[in-house]
């Protein structure tokens, strides 16, 4: 599913992730239990598949990304100057290689569209495969175990539900019985 989420990249990663941990961390595991198979069987295909995935998309733009900006950069305020500016800034330090791995972390940032910029940036083969394979490593891990979290929860709740609609049904049958018993 990551090489899928790289490659499509309109699928929203985190409600995968989500979805993953709510169905494949059994639900009576332990908290550590449930963080070594949201690590070891979502995490880790997740990170070789976005990681595999990421290469694509990075070689499409970064040779298809200049024409593009040389053609249609005047209708978005933007020049390839701008562009080249922008990626020696970041290549100053390690400065680059932390933005680019918390942006694979958080949630909140496509996968897709940060390669993409790696590739416009010219960021290196080596930052981007390690950057996505690490960031991605712990995002999927981390929002696979929430989704086992909410699971628990879920899990909770839907008891609860269950009786107060068991309760409920009870309830409302001995209220009928008595008003039809107290009307006839």
């Amino acid at each position: 599913t990551g090489f899928l989420e790289e490659i499509l990249f309109f699928i929203p990663s985190s409600l995968i992730f989500l979805a993953a941990g709510f169905f494949m961390i059994p639900p009576d595991a332990t908290p550590i239990l449930a963080a070594m198979y949201a690590l070891l069987y979502v995490g880790l295909p997740t990170a070789l598949g976005v990681t595999i995935g990421a290469f694509p998309v990075y070689w499409l733009v970064y040779w298809g990304g200049k024409p593009a900006i040389m053609r249609w950069g005047k209708y978005i305020n933007v020049d390839w100057l701008f562009i080249e500016q922008m990626s020696l800034r970041l290549r100053r330090g390690y400065y680059d290689e932390v933005v680019l791995f918390l942006v694979r972390v958080i949630p909140i940032f496509p996968i897709a569209i940060v390669s993409a910029a790696c590739g416009l940036l010219r960021v290196s083969l080596y930052e981007l495969t390690w950057t996505t394979f690490f960031g991605t490593l712990l995002r999927a891990s981390i929002v696979s175990f929430l989704g086992w979290v909410a699971a628990e929860a879920y899990a909770y709740y839907a008891e609860q539900f269950f009786l107060v609609e068991r309760y409920g049904l009870l309830i409302f049958v001995v209220v009928i019985l008595g008003i039809y018993l107290y009307l006839h």
